[in-house]
């Protein structure tokens, strides 16, 4: 169900910049959080190639992320990502 508040809602991957000259996580940072979720990670397991071990794998755990949120205006120019 969408709440009737949301008029759009991005999950952020890149520190974008803004037109006040700040950038996007610094902005997130200082806010309080909203809330936490968690999220469980999967396990990985040990993977070798050649005779060689790449990777020494890992257990599953369970990740406590923070939720944080700003209403925020992008710094976007025609032809710039």
């Amino acid at each position: 169900m969408r709440s009737q508040r949301v008029d759009i809602l991005v999950r952020a991957s890149h520190d974008r910049n803004l037109p006040n000259g700040q950038k996007l996580f610094t902005v997130l940072k200082k806010r309080r959080p909203a809330g936490t979720i968690e999220v469980p990670v999967a396990r990985l397991s040990r993977r070798s190639k050649s005779g060689r071990v790449r990777h020494q794998g890992r257990q599953g755990r369970l990740a406590s992320m923070e939720i944080r949120f700003a209403s925020v205006t992008l710094d976007w120019r025609p032809g710039f990502p």
